[in-house]
């Protein structure tokens, strides 16, 4: 506690020396603090400014040259971390605090924090991975480890899927590199792979005929592609016959439902049966 305070024996002419005293100090600090707090203060205020103003310049240029959604959030989370670190540490330079210190202190504590989320910075690895290599991008339709979905987001430690049925369903990055990712959009094209089955006493060239007519008739099948119609298996109750063409991808569930209605009611109209498994009891007297 100051002494001027506690020294209540003190006569008020030594009261108000000290306090004198202790104004002009405190004057004298103000003079030389107050302009660098008040620095410091335009520069954070300018500062944020200016890291808003260049990440959105970096977003919208990116965007512009049609770089990947994923991609472009990595770097623009990534660039606004590293300004926001300069930043600081020019005004901390401005208040006069010890640069070299503060700089120790944030690698000491980013080793400790290392060591305590290791699990999250191998997500954060993986996600850098995920965008460099690019095994999909924000749009595609993938799967892993038997989930389906739409790619929503990709960013530092998940990836995003919004599923058919609209569920979101979010994987860690590092679970994603370590499985199988089968991507179903990553080719314009992709093959259409169909079976059927008809009766043994069924005209296999009829049915065939059948299957050639449909798919010639659909503009969706891809003519550059050779198509295939054979007799795949002869089962139990039927022979199962293959067919396999090939679509735009965006075309593939669309083909496959057509086709799948179209071949019913085809065969239906030329007589032929769609066999069943069935069993014969015979009864013995």
């Amino acid at each position: 506690m100051p002494q001027f305070l506690t020294a209540s024996s003190q006569t008020p002419e030594e009261l108000a020396t000290h306090f004198s005293s202790f104004w002009d100090s405190f004057l004298e600090w103000g003079k030389s603090y107050l302009p660098r707090l008040v620095a410091a203060i335009v520069i954070l205020l300018v500062g944020w400014y200016l890291v808003k103003w260049i990440c959105r310049s970096v977003k919208k240029a990116m965007s512009r040259g049609k770089t990947d959604a994923g991609v472009t959030s990595f770097v623009n989370s990534a660039l606004k971390i590293c300004l926001w670190i300069v930043l600081l540490l020019v005004v901390a330079a401005q208040l006069g605090l010890q640069i070299n210190s503060i700089i120790a202190a944030l690698g000491a504590a980013a080793v400790a924090i290392a060591l305590a989320v290791k699990d999250s910075l191998s997500n954060v690895a993986s996600g850098i991975l995920i965008i460099i290599t690019k095994p999909f991008k924000v749009g595609d339709y993938i799967e892993i480890e038997g989930l389906e979905g739409t790619v929503y987001k990709i960013e530092l430690m998940f990836t995003t899927l919004i599923t058919a049925d609209n569920k979101n369903v979010i994987l860690p990055n590092s679970r994603v590199s370590a499985n199988n990712v089968v991507n179903y959009t990553a080719q314009e094209t992709r093959r259409l792979d169909l079976n059927f089955s008809i009766g043994y006493n069924d005209d296999i060239q009829q049915a065939k005929g059948i299957l050639q007519r449909l798919i010639d008739q659909d503009p969706r099948v891809v003519r550059r592609e050779e198509s295939i119609i054979g007799v795949f298996s002869q089962d139990e109750s039927g022979v199962t016959l293959a067919l396999k063409v090939w679509c735009n991808t965006s075309d593939y569930w669309d083909l496959h439902y057509a086709l799948e209605e179209q071949v019913k009611l085809a065969f239906d109209q030329a007589g032929i049966t769609i066999p069943y498994p069935q069993m014969d009891v015979h009864l013995v007297p």
